[in-house]
């Protein structure tokens, strides 16, 4: 396992899914596979993601490259959200070169607009 990490490249959105803000990374030659025959759920083909880190106010998704993939080692650290998120309820969706991150609001009703849109939404590496 690598120890070195870029800062992502990300967009997000809280229209898609009621309750959630969607964060997505972008992870340049990522490859998706299903997970079994009998499930739709997708996994990392030519990368490990390990198990992200969420808390109330904090968001830390890593994906690491495999040793023969041309997947660099990307982060997405947010050390500071605008709102409170319900961390047990945050999870994540790898795709081809992406991976989307659903953030549940703590408060449903809550609008992340003035941020998305506005100065964004602060993150440090």
């Amino acid at each position: 396992m690598a120890d070195s990490f870029v800062d992502a490249s990300y967009a997000f959105d809280e229209k898609t899914k009621q309750g959630f803000v969607r964060v997505i990374m972008k992870v340049n030659g990522l490859q998706v596979e299903k997970e079994s025959w009998r499930s739709s759920k997708k996994v990392p083909k030519n990368a490990n993601i390990p198990e992200p880190g969420f808390t109330e106010r904090t968001v830390l998704v890593k994906v690491e490259g495999k040793k023969d993939s041309k997947v660099k080692n990307v982060q997405l650290r947010i050390n500071r959200l605008p709102y409170d998120i319900d961390d047990s309820s945050c999870y994540i969706e790898p795709e081809e070169n992406r991976v989307v991150v659903f953030l549940k609001k703590a408060d449903s009703g809550q609008s992340w607009r003035s941020y998305i849109e506005g100065d964004g939404i602060e993150t440090d590496s």
